[in-house]
């Protein structure tokens, strides 16, 4: 291993956020005005819609529910990782590709509580919904961890299923926080605490490639 590597790996492993070269661009991304609006309609459709039964049913209401309010709120971008795209592309390459098809998730708040995430994705110029997602309060609890990040993202690395890498962008370089099944996949203990270090980017790639070799 280089040795700037080894120092890097060392310190990560004792729970030190440390500083590396970041190999994959650093875009900022701004939300599109009106997608909010959009978000919100289909957030009161789908609860119009639905009888209450089936809304408790698949885990858009609480039975505790009075569906006395409908909210949306700060929505933050995600994007697809893919197997040919992280074996056969270099970091740069790999994510000015995944940005290109960028999905805004918005909490939707039922009584003020997170219930579902509603997705937006652009198609021929037009946003419009492409899912409705699950409670996403494990991801808004790993964004309030990181208040004062420069960018909040979420990878979705297929063939896995779920938000497996949540990115924070801090002084222009990116660092993940793997979640779910991922957290052993990496090879990266918790610390006492139970949490998991921030990863440099270069460490997660080198990891998700050699999963290649024995899982994918």
């Amino acid at each position: 291993m280089h040795p700037k590597k080894a120092l890097h790996v060392s310190l990560l492993l004792a729970g030190i956020l440390v500083s590396c070269t970041a190999r994959g661009p650093c875009i900022e991304m701004k939300v599109p005005p009106g997608l909010a609006e959009i978000a919100l309609q289909e957030a009161i459709s789908l609860y119009a819609r639905e009888s209450r039964e089936e809304l408790i049913s698949v885990n858009y209401l609480k039975p505790s529910d009075s569906l006395n309010t409908i909210t949306v709120g700060e929505p933050y971008p995600s994007y697809v990782l893919d197997t040919d795209m992280i074996v056969t592309m270099d970091d740069t390459a790999m994510f000015e590709e995944a940005l290109q098809f960028v999905t805004w998730n918005f909490p939707v708040y039922v009584d003020g509580k997170p219930r579902i995430r509603v997705a937006l994705r652009e198609t021929n110029g037009t946003w419009a919904m492409c899912r409705i997602g699950s409670n996403p309060t494990p991801i808004l609890d790993a964004r309030e961890r990181f208040p004062s990040n420069e960018g909040f993202e979420v990878a979705y690395v297929y063939p896995y299923c779920g938000p497996l890498l949540i990115m924070i962008q801090i002084g222009g370089t990116k660092y993940f926080q793997p979640y779910f099944e991922m957290k052993e996949s990496l090879g990266v203990p918790a610390d006492e605490d139970g949490n998991f270090p921030m990863l440099p980017l270069w460490y997660v790639m080198e990891k998700l490639r050699e999963l290649d070799e024995y899982h994918w």
